[in-house]
């Protein structure tokens, strides 16, 4: 600290301006500065402790992430108290009240479309027609599809080679066609869907000038939005190698684009610690009228085996409504009363049914539970709601492991709706999901949720309350991902144990009516009416509309990779992609 003296003598003019008849306006406007800039810094600062909270460390702790930043990092603090900001509902994007609100002509660039129904599509399906409500001009480039429009918006179409694991999925190329419509369309915002693959590609376009000047520049509007944790997928399939290449090349395309959209607050913490800072919330809605508990069939429940109680079934509108008050403590008795029993628990999983959603998972601890239950209590019943590549491989798991289990196939719409609210737990072990829409589409429902406590699900199950959540606590901020693939690793001491953990949460609910009827209560009362798709929607357009009329907006600690690292990157995924593809081909 500089004492006085030290400082009259590094400023000697000091002295005697304070001591001459200035001195009353030095000290007034002394104590103005002052006030001012105390008032400043309580109010820019009035987010802070609770963005410290986020960070899970304190004053004292030594941990850092791989960049080096601490606790007291006053940029990082910042972009989490203005992230913070933004995540809360209906306040979800600060619109801008005097904002010009015009028709927006949007084009956007995605890597896979309908007829493949996973949460990307169904989430961009609800996009264009809000988009197409509220009269902006959409052009969609991406895939090959049986279609010439969706929402009456036009789709141009490129050439892909399938994967093959996933025949649906294609590693599309550019087309000439797609730069000649963008420079006719003129739009005010590119929008890039999970830009991995086809997305850089018109991206290194754009910025090589072959669109005109105006997307050469380094403020040109472009918008990207991160739906899929690919790195983590890759770790999942055993490339592990890859995992930090795919995050470098993720962070090299999203440092391009203005702004980068995700479904999640701890999405958006994952990806502020990966080097992508510009980041949003772009949440998800649901649908009220097609997912409630008041869709419960007893018909239903029937055609997958579950057998009733006369005594105990009741119409669900018509039942007895439970308070909204804590749940019953996990140490009070359970309710094993023979009455009970005479009912069958429904397991329900809706989704994709393929490798990376950790079904494998659900079924070892099938084992689990069944060791649990009493000899005269019946054995719940799994319902698997959904297509996908692994469906063949987990019918056979089940049956070569008796597991009673019914495949209903792809469901939507009402018959979704009913199938959610005739179940009696959702069961969700993915570990990779960026937001679960499913699992919001359960808890409207009325159920309560199973699951793992890792991104995505940890935003909407609130453990204890409206489900139950597998916990780990990791030692460092940014392993969350790692920690869950480092411990469904099948060859750590950790994943003989995993099945047995989560098979408890599950005998909880199954052995008590009481706590599953509190948690659904919960779960159904805490879904509140403005997650609705408009609301949701209307914040990716928010997202246009800033781009569009900011041309100084620039992400805090931007990832500025060189155009020969970029072309590094294309070269090494081209020759990883096709090794994979030529052991497929010759296998």
């Amino acid at each position: 600290m500089i004492s006085l003296n030290e400082t009259w003598t590094a400023y000697p003019c000091l002295p005697g301006v304070i001591s001459g008849w200035r001195e009353p306006e030095v000290k007034r406007a002394r104590f103005q500065r002052f006030l001012w800039g105390w008032l400043s810094f309580r109010w820019f600062t009035r987010d802070t402790y609770s963005s410290l909270h986020i960070l899970k460390c304190d004053k004292n702790s030594k941990s850092t992430n791989k960049r080096g930043i601490k606790w007291w990092d006053s940029e990082l603090v910042h972009q989490y108290s203005k992230l913070q900001a933004t995540t809360s509902y209906p306040e979800t994007m600060m619109l801008k009240k005097n904002a010009e609100k015009r028709a927006l002509k949007v084009v956007l660039v995605t890597e896979n479309f309908l007829p493949k129904v996973d949460g990307v599509t169904r989430c961009l399906a609800r996009l264009l027609g809000h988009l197409r409500e509220e009269g902006h001009q959409v052009m969609i480039l991406g895939p090959e599809v049986n279609m010439l429009t969706y929402e009456t918006y036009p789709i141009i179409g490129t050439v892909g080679i399938p994967l093959m694991l996933y025949p649906d999925l294609k590693l599309n190329f550019l087309r000439p066609k797609f730069l000649r419509s963008i420079r006719e369309f003129d739009p005010d915002v590119i929008h890039f869907v999970d830009p991995i693959w086809l997305g850089p590609q018109v991206l290194l376009a754009l910025q090589s000038g072959w669109c005109g000047p105006r997307w050469a520049a380094s403020n040109s509007p472009i918008v990207a939005s991160f739906h899929t944790n690919l790195p983590t997928y890759a770790s999942l399939f055993g490339l592990k190698f890859m995992e930090l290449i795919m995050w470098r090349w993720i962070r090299y395309i999203h440092a391009r684009c203005r702004l980068t959209a995700c479904p999640t607050f701890s999405t958006a913490t994952m990806l502020m610690h990966k080097g992508i800072q510009s980041t949003r919330i772009w949440p998800r809605g649901v649908d009220l009228k097609t997912f409630g508990p008041h869709k419960r069939c007893r018909a239903l429940r029937s055609e997958w085996g579950a057998k009733h109680s006369p005594e105990r079934y009741q119409s669900w509108a018509n039942s007895k409504r439970y308070p909204l008050t804590p749940p019953p403590s996990p140490n009070l008795s359970e309710d094993h009363s023979p009455s009970y029993w005479g009912e069958q628990c429904i397991i329900l999983y809706a989704g994709r049914l393929s490798y990376e959603k950790n079904l494998k998972f659900l079924v070892d601890s099938y084992r689990f539970l069944l060791d649990m239950l009493d000899e005269s209590a019946p054995s719940p019943i799994f319902v698997f709601a959904g297509e996908g590549p692994a469906r063949a491989s987990l019918e056979n798991m089940c049956r070569c492991k008796r597991v009673p289990a019914c495949f209903t196939g792809h469901l939507s719409g009402e018959e979704l709706g009913v199938c959610y609210a005739s179940a009696d737990i959702f069961a969700f072990p993915s570990y990779t999901e960026t937001f679960g829409q499913v699992v919001l589409e359960a808890l409207a429902s009325g159920l309560p949720v199973v699951g793992l406590d890792a991104d995505g699900t940890r935003d909407l199950v609130q453990h204890e309350r409206t489900g139950l959540l597998l916990q780990y606590r990791p030692n460092r901020l940014d392993s969350g991902l790692n920690s869950w693939n480092e411990q469904f690793s099948p060859d750590t001491h950790k994943f003989q144990t995993l099945p047995r953990q989560y098979a408890v949460l599950l005998h909880r609910l199954v052995c008590n009516a009481t706590l599953r009827g509190v948690m659904g209560e919960y779960a159904s009362g805490s879904t509140p009416v403005h997650r609705s798709w408009g609301t949701a929607m209307d914040c990716m357009v928010e997202c246009y509309r800033e781009v569009a009329t900011n041309d100084h907006l620039e992400g805090i600690g931007s990832y500025k990779g060189s155009m020969r690292f970029g072309l590094a990157f294309v070269c090494a995924l081209v020759f990883c992609l096709s090794c994979g593809v030529a052991v497929g081909f010759f296998a």
